[in-house]
């Protein structure tokens, strides 16, 4: 009877050990995981012979910009065999949290979600996409400084990277352009008198804009006076109310800084309303070097305009796609260049440059589909 308990007990302690042991193998397996997005994972992103399906987060559906954002991004995804779902916000804080509280709840869960932190949502929805394990692109519209976020994969591990404009450089660029264009117009001894119409105060692009002009006007303080900055907040219908009540306070404005084309547009309708030529009684210039603006640069009623960014999530797409694919495994910030309406020497300039997107074969620059990719022509400097 003993020698029979005995044999019982060695069998309970043997069959405990292998219990354990399984039991450590698979938690050890899911810690590992769970701290870094690993080649399994993305192979089961990629479930056999399924596409990749990637879910873009757009802004407003009546903006050229964000229009051109989609239709570039679609015809990426199409050229790579990804299925894109957009979504657009139309400018409501309310709707990010919502919609990816949805989609991370859903049957069918998107494999990436390419977004822009607009008016501070962001951090949210990283936070319910990080704990989903879901991987993010961040593009356009990133983090202040001061909002304490960090880089990608600092904190959050499957925020992979982020693809930002070169604002604050380009707005250096763009204010001189617009005061060189005056003083070499109007030689009067007094200071020229300018305005500046803003976009939403609470975006990281338009403070950035912002920096860069006041940088710039620091190295002509002797040769421009600022009379106000409106708060115009990316309408055109508030840019025209700015124009009308600028010649009410001040006659004499000789400049007008736009932080959009779509603005800088509404600038110069209105200046011919009120019986002055843009171009001529007063200078204009803008941001992201719309389609549309080329005409009235053209026609010098706008003195330039830098952009051509709407093209960040297209490349976003591309990015992610060859991320699921084995590349980019490392998590990155990068930075992409603004060209203004005189660049030369850009991938496929004419047609961005015009928004030909359909004549554009995207998979050139995929790392996965064309081998011969080994750095990505869209941009100027990437740190990690």
């Amino acid at each position: 009877m003993k020698i029979v308990n005995c044999s019982l007990l060695q069998q309970c302690l043997l069959w405990s050990g292998v219990l354990w042991l399984t039991l450590l193998a698979g938690f050890a397996q899911c810690s590992d995981n769970g701290n870094i997005p690993s080649s399994k994972q993305q192979e089961s992103a990629k479930q056999a012979g399924k596409p990749l399906y990637f879910v873009l987060l757009t802004n407003n559906e009546q903006s050229e910009f964000w229009r051109l954002t989609e239709q570039a991004a679609k015809k990426a995804a199409n050229d790579l065999g990804i299925e894109l779902q957009v979504i657009p916000l139309n400018g409501n804080p309310l709707r990010p949290v919502r919609i990816i509280s949805s989609l991370v709840n859903a049957p069918k869960k998107p494999n990436a979600v390419l977004f822009s932190n607009m008016k501070n949502t962001g951090k949210a929805v990283l936070e319910i996409l990080e704990n989903h394990r879901i991987h993010s692109f961040i593009f356009d519209n990133g983090f202040a400084a001061s909002d304490q976020i960090g880089l990608p994969g600092r904190e959050y591990r499957f925020w992979q990277a982020e693809l930002l404009s070169d604002n604050e450089a380009s707005s250096r660029k763009l204010t001189q352009d617009l005061i060189e264009a005056g003083l070499s117009r109007f030689t009067a001894s007094d200071p020229l008198p300018m305005i500046a119409m803003e976009g939403n105060p609470s975006s990281e692009v338009n403070a950035e804009r912002l920096l860069g002009m006041y940088d710039t006007l620091k190295k002509y303080k002797s040769a421009v006076a600022v009379k106000q900055v409106f708060r115009t907040r990316w309408s055109t219908k508030h840019a025209r109310n700015a124009v009308l009540a600028t010649f009410q306070r001040y006659p004499d404005v000789k400049l007008i800084w736009a932080a959009s084309d779509d603005m800088a547009i509404s600038a110069a309708k209105t200046l011919l309303e009120i019986g002055k030529k843009p171009g001529e009684d007063v200078f204009i210039a803008g941001f992201d070097r719309l389609p549309k603006v080329l005409d009235y640069i053209d026609k010098g009623q706008i003195v330039n305009s830098y952009g051509g960014h709407y093209m960040a999530a297209a490349w976003g797409v591309i990015y992610m796609y060859d991320f699921f694919n084995g590349f980019n495994l490392a998590h990155r910030s990068m930075q992409l260049p603004m060209f203004s309406h005189k660049s030369t020497g850009i991938p496929f300039e004419t047609k961005i440059r015009l928004g030909n997107f359909e004549e554009v074969d995207f998979t050139q620059f995929s790392k996965t589909l064309a081998p011969s990719v080994q750095s990505y022509p869209f941009l100027t400097q990437q740190s990690h």
